[in-house]
């Protein structure tokens, strides 16, 4: 109007809103970090027409993901999609014809249990051949062997894993280990290292952390590096409590009741579209934002004691990594 232009009368599709369904984990939803996390380098930031250009790049790829998500995703998502703004569910009504006529089967790892297509747990399970555990090292000569070439030997970090090693190897002790190292010595791997040498699935060792920074930090980081070092894998579950996972049974009863005038509808279509992605179900892993004080969000979660219909019981989140923590050298927990 300040130019004398005509209002726009076109549609209006929000893409923010679309990443956030599309790509719920994200840490950040700006477009340059959007552009990013999908390949785009956005050079110049909040000029127009490179923004324009960006914004194009992303449509196009939330596009490209949005219509190789299982039908009955994509089905829910475009019955829930009127609770997004502008004219934003004119994008799922259009992905929704598009995957119609183009007819994808199902991806080999995914499974529909009673309308909701998730990771199927049986495609997860892995058989791996364990190859047999060496003797631990004590020289710095034999460690050296296994650090990787980036790594340097660290005369404390050493000793701080003889002094783990000898003490969990021990038949019995009374005593207590308490150890204090200071900064940069690597403590993780002083912990991890021995206790990969001495942990089965039979008597594993419980690490427990104050913080689920530090858990994922080993799982994500120093297990790898352990793994890589040792040349196998390490059977390993990451435990926390139960209100961190999705109930399956819970959210389905939710989804059949929501409407699209609903509030909890635009959480529970990214919690669709990230069903066909978790392995745990940890709902943490979603970035829920300003939504987490919602009842909705929790009321979702699992419980210790809570009722789980038949048919989600050999899929729900929480039973799963019970299950999966029975066969497991290291459990991590706080």
């Amino acid at each position: 109007r300040l130019h004398d232009f005509l209002m726009l009368d076109i549609p209006a599709i929000d893409t923010v809103e679309l990443t956030q369904i599309i790509y719920p984990t994200l840490d950040s939803f700006q477009l340059e970090d959007i552009a990013s996390s999908l390949g785009y380098d956005l050079l110049n930031a909040h000029d127009a027409l490179a923004d324009a250009k960006a914004t194009v790049y992303v449509f196009k790829e939330l596009f490209k993901k949005v219509t190789k998500l299982p039908l009955v995703t994509l089905e829910k998502l475009e019955k829930l999609s009127s609770s997004t703004t502008h004219e934003t569910f004119l994008f799922f009504r259009e992905a929704l014809s598009y995957a119609r006529n183009f007819k994808a089967p199902l991806a080999e790892d995914l499974v529909v249990v009673n309308q909701l297509a998730m990771k199927n747990p049986e495609h997860l399970t892995v058989h791996e051949t364990q190859s047999e555990k060496t003797s631990y090292p004590f020289s710095k000569e034999e460690k050296e062997k296994y650090l990787p070439s980036d790594y340097s030997f660290r005369e404390v970090q050493a000793e701080m894993m003889d002094l783990i090693y000898n003490y969990l190897n021990a038949d019995l002790s009374l005593e207590k280990l308490a150890i204090e190292v200071p900064p940069g010595v690597g403590k993780s791997l002083g912990y991890l290292f021995p206790a990969a040498f001495i942990a089965t699935p039979k008597k594993p060792i419980v690490i427990s952390t104050y913080t689920t920074v530090l858990q994922n930090q080993l799982i994500d980081e120093t297990l790898p590096v352990l793994e890589k070092m040792l040349h196998r894998k390490i059977k390993t579950t990451l435990v926390k409590s139960s209100e961190h996972y999705l109930s399956l049974s819970v959210f389905e009863r939710w989804l059949k009741q929501i409407t699209a005038e609903d509030s909890e509808a635009y959480l529970s279509m990214r919690i669709l579209v990230r069903l066909t992605e978790t392995t745990t179900g940890d709902l943490s892993e979603i970035n829920a934002g300003s939504h987490l004080d919602l009842s909705f969000w929790h009321d979702i979660r699992a419980t210790k004691n809570q009722y789980t219909d038949d048919y989600w019981k050999d899929y729900d989140f929480y039973e799963r990594i019970k299950a999966t923590s029975k066969d497991s050298e290291i459990i991590i927990t706080n």
